[in-house]
């Protein structure tokens, strides 16, 4: 199991973040939430006398961009488009994790 974050994903405002006591109390904004969630699920793991076989990538320069988080990186295209490439991804992207890294 990979929980993949983008280390920008740190807004704490606007129209699509959560603000309710709930989210809240997982942490201020997603990227925390997400270590939050990893470092939880690793302790019940241990207090469990479970194995803790779950993985945390962090794609660096990537806020709540869902493609950014699956190939990491991307070249600009015509218009400066933002293009995702198979061939160029990071090694942290969820593509590379799930297809390439074996």
């Amino acid at each position: 199991m990979y929980v993949c974050l983008g280390n920008l994903d740190t807004a704490t405002k606007g129209a699509h973040v959560p603000t309710d006591a709930a989210s809240l109390s997982q942490g201020k904004h997603r990227y925390e939430r997400g270590k939050n969630l990893f470092a939880v699920a690793k302790a019940e793991a241990k207090r469990l006398k479970m194995d803790f076989n779950w993985q945390i990538s962090v794609v660096d320069g990537v806020g709540h961009q869902g493609r950014s988080i699956i190939y990491g990186k991307w070249r600009a295209g015509s218009n400066n488009q933002r293009v995702f490439d198979i061939d160029y991804v990071t090694r942290t992207g969820a593509y590379y994790l799930i297809y390439r890294k074996n």
